[in-house]
């Protein structure tokens, strides 16, 4: 057995490197100013170019569920979907695995995001499971399915189309579409509601919109509405699959 002597030497070396490194944390940089769009909840972690993280608990039973999103210095969204709280685990043959922990961290101390993982401080992670939405900063993007934390899936999706800048008379129309109860309604159900003009239909008498739901990327359009004045109608189909229009009603002001 080898046996290391302390002498003086080695004790004031030892405190130089403690000065050095006590130095060096209390000299950290600050997280930059918050982005207006990063909520006043996410954790600024310092990185190679520097991000942002936001994690909410949306489940704790059976097992816990973060959903989070990771925004970029600038606070672009870089990331969001839900990620599961793991250990990770290294084996013999070089490879890591990691083992689920059902209940909610007591905290979430952010290290890192390397594209899949957040890492925490130790050895903990948060894995991806589900769906993970990707948006390009071009527009666009992907969602990759995940489960517990080996990729299933790729699907890549278009970006919103940029319609031009709309007048006096279609932002009414707009504002009275979503104050019908027909909207509202949708709302309830759908997390993102979007109305989209059709300024492809060639009827000058009306204006026609889409009413749209975007969900991790997926488009679906919901309603095709038609409106003159403060009439409203929704399409719907007759027998012989012609266009019939119904009155949508709007709550009184």
């Amino acid at each position: 057995m080898v046996k290391i002597e302390t002498t003086s030497m080695n004790r004031n070396a030892t405190l130089f490197i403690a000065l050095v490194c006590l130095c060096a944390c209390s000299q950290q940089e600050p997280s930059p100013n918050r982005p207006a769009s990063v909520p006043s909840s996410a954790a600024w972690v310092e990185s190679v170019e520097g991000i942002w993280i936001d994690c909410d608990t949306v489940f704790t039973a059976p097992v816990a569920k973060y959903h989070c999103s990771v925004f970029s210095k600038a606070g672009e969204i870089v990331a969001r979907g839900g990620w599961l709280p793991s250990m990770a685990k290294d084996y013999k043959k070089g490879r890591t695995t990691f083992e689920h922990v059902g209940d909610p961290l007591k905290s979430l101390d952010f290290s890192s995001f390397d594209g899949t993982f957040i890492r925490l401080i130790g050895d903990r992670l948060l894995i991806p499971h589900g769906e993970i939405d990707f948006p390009s900063q071009t527009g666009g993007g992907q969602v990759v399915t995940f489960r517990f934390g080996t990729k299933l899936s790729t699907n890549e999706y278009p970006p919103i189309p940029e319609w031009p800048p709309i007048g006096y008379d279609t932002k009414r129309h707009l504002e009275l579409i979503s104050r019908t109860r027909l909207y509202q309604s949708l709302a309830a159900i759908h997390l993102q509601l979007e109305i989209w003009p059709d300024e492809e239909n060639p009827n000058v008498d009306w204006k026609f919109y889409w009413v749209v739901s975007r969900t991790s990327g997926t488009v679906t359009q919901l309603e095709y509405l038609r409106l003159r004045e403060k009439n409203i109608q929704k399409r719907r189909y007759d027998q012989d699959g012609d266009d019939s229009w119904l009155p949508v009603f709007h709550p009184r002001h």
